[in-house]
């Protein structure tokens, strides 16, 4: 299923079990991916009314080819199943695929790399939090790339 009848982005979709109220919400946008917590619960609201869920921590990410955007992007469900995302940036020489599912009290993001060329490809995935960070998980870091 594709999202492209909707409006205008950002497109907003969230990762959650289905019976979870703390939801992980994506916006998506041309090029970008913007990350949200929320531990607001929206059952406590009439069913009618539009509330926006109160977000605790939000992640920018803009994938980059060779310092540039990447040409094309496009998101939809996992196979066709909540609560994962399939988040795809093209290019002619490369692909980032981002696979965010959401899970009881966490979110993860699998990143998906293909060179489509045969010369080699510069990508980053430059991850920005306003605000500064909140907090990280040092046993997922690659030293290597890491500089605090």
């Amino acid at each position: 299923m594709n999202f492209f009848y909707s409006f205008a982005t950002p497109h907003r979709l969230t990762v959650a079990l289905p019976d979870n109220s703390n939801k992980t919400l994506l916006d998506l946008y041309k090029g970008k991916l913007d990350i949200f917590w929320t531990y607001d619960n929206l059952v406590y609201y009439p069913f009618e009314a539009f509330r926006v869920p109160r977000t605790d921590w939000k992640l920018s990410i803009q994938p980059l080819i060779n310092d540039k955007p990447f040409i094309e992007s496009t998101w939809e469900r996992s196979e066709g199943y909540l609560p994962v995302l399939k988040n795809t940036y093209a290019d002619k020489d490369a692909t980032v695929v981002l696979e965010v599912s959401g899970a009881d009290s966490a979110a993860i993001v699998k990143i998906i790399l293909v060179n489509k060329s045969n010369i080699s490809q510069r990508i980053k995935m430059p991850v920005v939090c306003p605000g500064g960070w909140k907090g990280y998980n040092p046993g997922w870091i690659d030293n290597y790339f890491y500089h605090a």
